[in-house]
């Protein structure tokens, strides 16, 4: 009864972009990878989540020819979950199996209690320490930029990924401005 109410509440559902801190919180659609933790058929197979709720995650296999993979775990069998959730990277959680079902070819797990958030972010952040020169763009330069004239700011670039950088300036930044990177940087990170 309480599982029904904090669902219907939305406390079941977790915002995209917010970490998950339970697998009571993965959601029905979600792709997850299982292993067997010992012995059994080698490799992974790919599941998706078909129910979930506060007792257990219900799972089938993503492709048919994963049916038979599936099918030589038994209840009780520990096995190993990993999963990618959309622009929050990967997790990982050990767990046991609660129930096979042969005609349906799906898997019951236990939930864990530890959900492990194997990496943070996308891509991975580069912890560095250089100097820069940026430029601040306004919503009238944001549509066409100028050629950067007299209003270059100084910072240090602090961490580094594929996605972008952070950057630490004590000089305020407007809202609703863009920073231009100088585009004359020459650096050990062009």
């Amino acid at each position: 009864k309480l599982s029904a109410i904090r669902n219907q509440l939305g406390f079941g559902t977790v915002a995209e972009g917010d970490a998950l801190v339970s697998t009571r919180e993965i959601p029905t659609g979600q792709r997850l990878m299982v292993w067997p933790a010992k012995g059994g058929p080698s490799g992974f197979c790919q599941c998706v989540v078909t129910e979930r709720d506060d007792g257990a995650i219900k799972a089938v296999p993503l492709l048919r020819e994963d049916d038979g993979f599936l099918g030589s775990l038994e209840t009780g069998d520990r096995i190993k979950v990993r999963f990618w959730r959309h622009d929050d990277t990967e997790y990982r959680f050990r767990t046991r199996i609660v129930e096979t079902d042969q005609t349906t070819t799906s898997i019951v797990i236990e939930h864990s209690t530890n959900l492990e958030r194997i990496q943070k972010r996308d891509f991975f952040r580069v912890e560095v320490k250089f100097p820069i020169r940026f430029y601040l763009l306004n919503e009238a330069e944001m549509r066409e930029p100028p050629e950067p004239a007299g209003n270059a700011r100084s910072g240090t670039v602090i961490d580094l990924s594929a996605g972008g950088l952070g950057l630490m300036t004590s000089e305020e930044i407007p809202p609703e401005h863009l920073i231009l990177i100088d585009p004359d940087f020459e650096g050990q990170f062009p």
